[in-house]
């Protein structure tokens, strides 16, 4: 994706962004890499949370406050906040590449909140469909393997180790499934870094 030059509309030499879950520790960090590598023209963040209440660190927080950065505070996962998410660029244009890190991870929570992961996924990729986005990204996790003892390659078996994972799957099979849809999804196994409340990074 670093390589994406020559975006349309507003002759513009570099991409548009649009991120969703962007204030999470993934989503956050992504905006921040893409400004200090010089590989956006603009950057809208879409999250049910705003800044100054996402806990940002002093160099997160710079990021999202750049000139080239809209945060708009929205729950993707609802269809009333369609237009706003998809609406036109500043710059013009449309977005080139949809990124969706939106999605539910708490283990204590049921599958009727955690469908909200596969409702995020689903009306993200249809949006992405509907301004013709140049790719999607769509952020998953490798708990949605079967466990094994042996390295599985994208192929290995399915069989998610958690309800948060099997929302993930759900999630997958959605973005899959849509229709005109240039798809990428991604499975880390570990993430971490800076911004990680959860994982290793406070251990």
């Amino acid at each position: 994706m670093a390589a994406a030059a020559g975006s349309g509309g507003g002759g513009s030499t570099k991409p548009r962004w649009l991120i969703a879950g962007g204030m999470g520790m993934v989503g956050r960090n992504l905006v921040k890499y893409l400004l200090d590598n010089n590989l956006a023209s603009d950057i809208r963040v879409a999250d049910k949370k705003l800044p100054f209440i996402a806990f940002l660190s002093a160099d997160h927080k710079a990021a999202m406050e750049h000139e080239m950065v809209e945060a708009v505070m929205c729950d993707v996962a609802d269809d009333e906040f369609a237009d706003k998410i998809f609406a036109e660029p500043r710059t013009g244009g449309t977005f080139d590449y949809v990124v969706n890190c939106a999605a539910e991870t708490d283990l204590a929570k049921g599958d009727a909140f955690l469908a909200r992961t596969v409702e995020a996924a689903r009306k993200m990729a249809a949006g992405a469909v509907r301004i013709g986005a140049r790719k999607f990204v769509h952020l998953s996790t490798a708990s949605v393997y079967e466990s094994s003892s042996k390295s599985v390659g994208e192929a290995g078996k399915v069989a998610p180790w958690t309800n948060v994972a099997a929302a993930s799957l759900r999630a997958e099979e959605a973005v899959r499934t849509t229709a005109g849809l240039p798809w990428v999804i991604l499975r880390p196994a570990i993430v971490y870094g800076p911004g990680d409340v959860t994982g290793l990074m406070p251990r």
